[in-house]
């Protein structure tokens, strides 16, 4: 047999590069000093290195993320505040590096996720001052004990001890951040 074949590469062309690329270099720096932050203060506080860093995603409208896979084990009030400290991180990381005037809108989400956990510690899960559950005052709710004000002081005192925790691990380990 006398066959000619011809050969031929096609290169695919992929849009992701294009995708990951950032259009805006502020806003990427922003979103890499705030995942180091997570990064940073996970590592430190566990002990393990998060399992995956992004500053930059292709499929979503999400500016970036920290995957940190949190130790097996019961749920702790010591690991409730290594979990508030990791989402306090990222905000914490962009005032340390940038200064608190020139910190960005997209902590909103780990904000309310750590005001949620600290919340849940002392309303739900006995991890504050008073042995009982505590909510907001509803007909749904009627064997429970409405939330006062010291309870709101409680939790703010939470966040606070553990604000101050995560700065004091991103200032020991700065050039960590910065490297990240």
């Amino acid at each position: 047999l006398n066959e000619v074949v011809h050969e031929f590469s096609l290169k695919p062309v992929l849009k992701t590069h294009q995708m990951r690329t950032s259009g805006d270099l502020h806003l990427q720096a922003h979103t890499a000093v705030h995942e180091a932050g997570h990064a940073v203060v996970a590592a430190m506080a566990y002990r393990i290195i998060p399992q995956q860093i992004v500053s930059k995603t292709a499929t979503s409208d999400m500016e970036g993320f920290c995957v940190v896979n949190n130790p097996d084990g019961p749920l702790t009030l010591g690991v409730l505040k290594i979990r508030i400290m990791i989402g306090l991180a990222g905000n914490l990381a962009e005032k340390m590096i940038f200064g608190k005037e020139n910190t960005c809108s997209g902590v909103y989400s780990d904000m309310e996720k750590a005001t949620s956990l600290a919340t849940r510690a002392v309303t739900e899960y006995a991890m504050g001052d008073e042995p009982f559950y505590i909510r907001l005052e509803s007909v749904a709710e009627q064997y429970s004990i409405t939330q006062k004000e010291r309870h709101n002081q409680e939790i703010v005192a939470l966040i606070k001890e553990c604000e101050q925790k995560a700065e004091r691990i991103l200032q020991r380990n700065k050039t960590l951040l910065l490297k990240l």
